[in-house]
């Protein structure tokens, strides 16, 4: 193996690059296994097979709300935008391929709190035994590649989610989401050692160590990143958060900034939620934002 040394890409990720002796013959690159800018050709075809052949659900998140992945509808829950999806009738995976996974497209994202084989209705445990299965009986063939999908077990008890690898508890998928990172480190932030699953959400971070502020330019107000920004605007100028409320699970109250609807549980229905900070692993009993 010829050896490598380090360096950092356009974006400031390190990275180990080979060095070959001068007048190398190099072969051409065979398709990688896994992927964090984008799904690889294999990946992408793996994930339609998967899609196909398999319950698992897969859903659109636009960090504010959620999208169909069939028909593109929105969603200002997670539970709705499931039990929608499952009305679609699942294409064929060449179908998949072509027209809802696209070259550039960056992750699959897939509930499978109730996986199933479609070919034999077989309970099946995760993604992995998904593939197992339909490979040793029912002859599907899939590439070397990875998955192409990041998998949630979205079954929700009391509101809340569990990380189906790890069994951390979390009070909304918003922070599920986010805690993914901790399995999927596959780029890290070199200025705090983060890490992401994907370089787009390692941009996102990155936006936090940036100086300066981002300006509204219809009001006097400034933020700390472009996430934000974006958002203030859609609420306080655009007007489009009604797809975008946050709903109470245990009355008809909704709310548009989440810190409101954990007030509303704890005042209205005596619900509080613990929080574990992962620098300090220290238990907190409520997290408060501005």
């Amino acid at each position: 193996m010829a050896p490598a040394v380090a360096g950092t890409d356009y974006w400031g990720v390190m990275i180990r690059v080979p060095q070959f002796p001068r007048g190398t013959e190099l072969k051409k690159r065979q398709g990688a296994l896994t992927s964090i800018w984008e799904l690889t050709l294999s990946e992408r075809q793996n994930a339609s097979k998967l899609l196909e052949s398999s319950t698992a659900t897969p859903f659109l998140y636009c960090r504010y709300y959620f999208k169909c992945f069939y028909c593109g509808e929105q969603y200002s829950e997670i539970k709705t935008v499931l039990q929608h999806t499952v009305t679609h009738t699942t294409p064929e995976s060449s179908i998949i391929l072509k027209e809802y996974l696209p070259k550039g497209k960056r992750t699959v994202k897939v509930d499978i709190s109730s996986l199933k084989c479609r070919i034999c209705d077989k309970k099946l445990k995760d993604l992995d035994e998904a593939r197992k299965h339909l490979t040793s009986e029912h002859d599907k063939v899939f590439t070397e590649s990875g998955n192409g999908i990041v998998a949630y077990d979205l079954t929700s008890k009391n509101g809340q989610f569990n990380c189906h690898i790890c069994n951390k508890v979390f009070q909304t998928f918003i922070l599920l989401n986010r805690h993914m990172n901790v399995h999927f480190s596959n780029a890290v932030c070199e200025t705090c050692g983060a890490g992401f699953m994907t370089h787009q959400r390692l941009m996102q971070h990155k936006e936090i160590h940036l100086p300066g502020g981002y300006p509204c330019n219809k009001c006097s107000k400034v933020y700390t990143t472009n996430s934000n920004l974006k958002f203030h605007i859609e609420k306080a100028h655009e007007g489009s958060t009604k797809m975008r409320m946050l709903r109470c699970p245990h009355c008809p109250e909704r709310f548009v900034e989440h810190f409101k609807k954990l007030k509303h549980l704890r005042e209205a229905h005596g619900i509080t939620f613990s929080f574990e900070c992962e620098a300090t692993t220290r238990c907190l009993k409520q997290v408060y934002g501005n």
